[in-house]
This record gives structure tokens, C-alpha cells and sequence, in this order.
């Protein structure tokens, strides 16, 4: 059973490097070949072969030194992320800028999220911060050394719930109760894979702005590029009465598999962003880009993708987004060399371009369907233990709750279990700021991984358990 003097139950951050600290002694030896972490919660696919393409044109151009950037980063990108949040939030309009919102880049999702709370401990000192339901514990690291005051809503659940997110009545109400500075909800949620509608999300962005309260929305997790449904958050805050309230932080480490290279962005009123500019000076002051073409491409991509799949054909075509983004790129890319320029321009050709386009996004809808297919796999194979798991809405992580964990020490359970498989678990209580207190806890899948090496370490769950909690097929 669970021990309440144990640190993790309030530190979920700390419970989590514990269990990391395990893995370190495997990459001494001969098993490091047939470790896997199954809750990771990295893109563990191929990086496109766009971005490939393009990254070494940039390194074969000898670009690195063009594409010196200000505090806010490279301005094709930042004014593309601004082009393509803009066309998402009203399905498809490229000539008249509704979000009024700015963008900054950031190194990574992570960085955005210090920056926002750094304006936080500036502005509002020891202020409260409400997430809602469970989070990945970036948000409890980051609000410590900024002596910000972090509480979380989770659902009252019973033993047959699967959808773990509170009801939006709910989240209103402690709201209005609590009085929040601002607001946390993850889009798709980490580690659930739940998200609210578009509708909830307005209600929620309404109460919070009328308290003068923000929402950050972290959607780092969100595939744009996806068979699965696209919550649009951007339309969402077009439809609220409090654009100023709502910060929308973005990355590409998941949707492309590229965590290392620290690429993301923020978008936010401009008082924020002009806070962010300061905090780029004093620490880093030109935030990461490089790679600068393979951003840009996924910002285009994204919205002919979604513009095609959405049918949003009602404001513009095919070609006349792809001349934006060209023109967009042309007159902000003015140190680049002529002959780089008109190499990129030609590539950007409707007719040029559509192999690109292709290729992409086949690739990436390939890898959704691979993790489609390792969701079936662990289901089918462990389904007489699981007594429940979270539906998959989109992202590629979720829940899995397991009969046989039933009253096991979730600490000794993943050290017992990593020893003897070589195959690293995070639970519930990585998640949550205060574990509820029941008898079972939950377990954190992450399908963006070969299918080989990943029925390869579900294949060790299974002779785990059976050999574990079972003999003859009896327990």
C-alpha cells in the first residue's frame, strides 16, 4: 500500500527522476540493447525526410551564420506560426489576422512555459496556479524556483471512469472559488490522451477571463497531421470574450520527433511576449533556429493538410496559401543569398512542392498507424489484466489501469519490474500533485515507437505478469 510520509505523494516530479535514476545502470551493460522505456513520452519515430532534405541544404548552403535571429526568433518563423495559427483558428481565412495574439520562439515547449511563469513571478509574486487534471510535471518543476503556488483539479473517480479529465461545471466552479492567477490544461492531455471540446474550452477561457485570470493551453502534444480529431483551440479563443487571457504554447519535439533540437514557440498578448524578449536577452538572447526551412515547411504543411482534410475552402485554394507562405518567406528572408533564395522559391512551386507535401505527411499518418497498431497489440495482449484504459483522442499517449497491480507499491513495482524486464514504466503518481487514494494507480503507454520494439517490450509485460502473479494460468 502506499506509505503518506513518502515524498513522491506531493513531489510527482521527484517520483518521476527517481524512477529515471534506475535506468542509468543499464547503459553499463549488455542489456542497454533491449532496454525501452513504454512511457517515455517521446516521438521515438524517424525524423521526416523533408526535414532531413532540408537541413542539409541549409548545412550544404553554409547557412548556419544567415540565420541570426533577434529575441523573438528567425522572422519567416515567427511570422509563419502566426500565419498558421491565424488560418487554424478561423478554418481556412489567410488575409485578415483575428488572433491578436504575437509569437515568440522558444528552446522547446519547456522554455515557454519558464518564460510565462517567469512574467508570472514579475507580475503577480506568489501567485496561485490551478492544473487541471493530471500533467506531466514540467509545470511542478518550473513553478518551484519561481515561488509559484501550484494546485491541481483532478476528477472524483470511481472504479469504472475512463475519462479522467473533472467536468467543465466543475473546473468553473473552483475557479471562481479559488481565484486562480492562471489556469493549466494540456491539449491533448499528457498523459490521458483526453481532450475538452472546443465549446468546454470556451466556458473555461470565459471564466477565467472574467476573474482577469490566464489560461495557458499547452498543445505540444497535439498532432495537426492526424487521421484522429483536431481540437482547434485557436477557433475556441476566437469565440471567447478574453484573446488577451489565453497563451498557447507549441513544440515540435512530438509532432516530428525532434526533442533534441528544442524547437518550439508561444503565442500570447503582447505584454507577454514583450516579457519574453527581456528573458531571451538575459539568458540566451537569440533563441534556437536551426534548422529554419523544415519549420517553415511544417507550418505550411499543416494548414494545406488541414485545409484539405477540413474541406475549409471557403476564403482561399491550394495555391494561393502555398503563394503566402512563398511571398511570406521571400520579403522576411533577406539575408539569405540570391541563389539560396531562388533554389527555395522553385521548390516552393505548386507543382514542386505537392512531392514535398506528399511525402510528409504520407510519413506521418504512416506513423499514427503504427501507433494505432501498437494501442490494438497491448490491449489484445494484456486484456485480461487491464481493468481499464483511457480512449486515445489524439497524441499517442494514454492510460492503462492493470487488475494484477491491485494494492502494489507502485515505487517497488517499477524498480521489481524494470530489474527483471529492462522495460521502464511511469505510473499515476509521476501525474499527480496529490495521488488519490485507491487501491490501484494507473500506467502511462506511449505508442510512438517501431512496432518491433514495441511488442518486443510487451511481450516482456506479459511473461512479467504471468510469471509474477500467475502459475499454470491460476493466479
Amino acid at each position: 500500500m502506499h506509505q503518506k510520509n513518502k515524498k513522491y505523494l506531493w513531489s510527482p516530479d521527484e517520483f518521476m527522476f527517481q524512477q529515471f535514476a534506475l535506468h542509468l545502470d543499464v547503459m553499463r551493460y549488455p542489456e542497454r540493447e533491449i532496454y525501452f522505456d513504454l512511457s517515455s513520452g517521446v516521438n521515438e519515430f524517424p525524423m521526416p525526410r523533408v526535414w532531413k532534405e532540408l537541413m542539409c541544404m541549409e548545412i550544404q548552403d553554409d547557412l548556419a551564420y544567415q540565420w541570426y535571429t533577434p529575441e523573438e526568433g528567425f522572422p519567416a518563423l515567427q511570422k509563419a506560426a502566426k500565419l498558421w495559427e491565424n488560418f487554424a483558428a478561423t478554418e481556412g481565412d489567410l488575409y485578415s489576422i483575428k488572433l491578436r495574439s504575437n509569437v515568440c520562439l522558444t528552446l522547446g515547449a519547456s522554455q515557454a512555459v519558464a518564460i510565462v511563469f517567469d512574467y508570472l513571478s514579475h507580475n503577480f509574486p506568489s501567485c496561485n496556479i490551478l492544473q487541471i487534471g493530471m500533467n506531466y510535471p514540467i509545470f511542478e518543476r518550473l513553478s518551484k524556483p519561481y515561488h509559484l503556488k501550484i494546485s491541481e483539479l483532478l476528477k472524483k473517480e470511481d472504479k469504472d471512469s475512463t475519462f479522467l479529465l473533472p467536468e467543465v461545471d466543475e473546473v468553473i466552479c473552483r475557479i471562481r472559488q479559488e481565484k486562480p492567477k492562471m489556469i493549466i490544461i494540456t491539449v491533448p492531455n499528457n498523459p490521458t490522451g483526453q481532450s475538452y471540446s472546443e465549446d468546454d474550452l470556451i466556458r473555461v477561457f470565459n471564466a477565467a477571463g472574467a476573474l482577469d485570470s490566464f489560461v495557458m493551453v499547452d498543445k505540444a502534444g497535439q498532432m495537426p497531421i492526424t487521421h484522429k480529431s483536431f481540437v482547434n483551440v485557436g477557433k475556441a479563443i476566437l469565440k471567447s470574450d478574453y484573446q488577451n487571457h489565453i497563451i498557447q504554447i507549441c513544440s515540435f519535439s512530438k509532432t516530428d520527433s525532434v526533442p533534441g533540437l528544442r524547437l518550439g514557440y508561444f503565442m500570447a498578448a503582447d505584454k507577454i511576449v514583450a516579457h519574453s524578449i527581456k528573458y531571451q536577452l538575459y539568458t540566451v538572447l537569440n533563441p534556437q533556429t536551426v534548422p529554419v526551412l523544415p519549420i517553415f515547411y511544417s507550418f505550411l504543411i499543416r494548414s494545406l493538410y488541414l485545409m484539405e482534410k477540413n474541406k475549409w475552402d471557403n476564403y482561399c485554394t491550394y495555391d494561393e496559401v502555398l503563394n503566402v507562405f512563398e511571398r511570406l518567406f521571400e520579403i522576411t528572408t533577406a539575408v539569405a543569398p540570391k541563389y539560396f533564395m531562388d533554389k527555395i522559391l522553385v521548390r516552393l512551386k505548386p507543382m514542386n512542392f505537392r512531392a514535398d507535401y506528399d511525402r510528409y505527411c504520407q510519413e506521418l499518418l504512416h506513423n499514427e498507424n503504427c501507433m494505432d497498431k501498437n494501442r490494438v497489440y497491448i490491449l489484445q495482449e494484456l486484456q485480461e489484466y487491464i481493468s481499464r484504459y483511457t480512449v486515445l483522442e489524439n497524441g499517442f499517449n494514454f492510460l492503462i489501469e492493470l487488475s494484477v497491480f491491485e494494492f502494489a507499491d507502485e515505487e517497488v513495482l517499477c524498480q521489481e519490474f524494470f530489474r527483471e524486464t529492462k522495460v521502464a514504466l511511469l505510473t499515476e503518481s509521476c501525474f499527480c500533485l496529490n495521488r488519490p487514494k485507491r487501491g490501484n494507480f494507473w500506467i502511462r503507454i506511449s505508442l510512438a515507437a517501431p512496432e518491433e520494439k514495441f511488442r518486443a517490450a510487451v511481450d516482456r509485460f506479459k511473461c512479467y505478469i504471468e510469471k509474477r502473479y500467475f502459475t499454470n494460468g491460476k493466479l
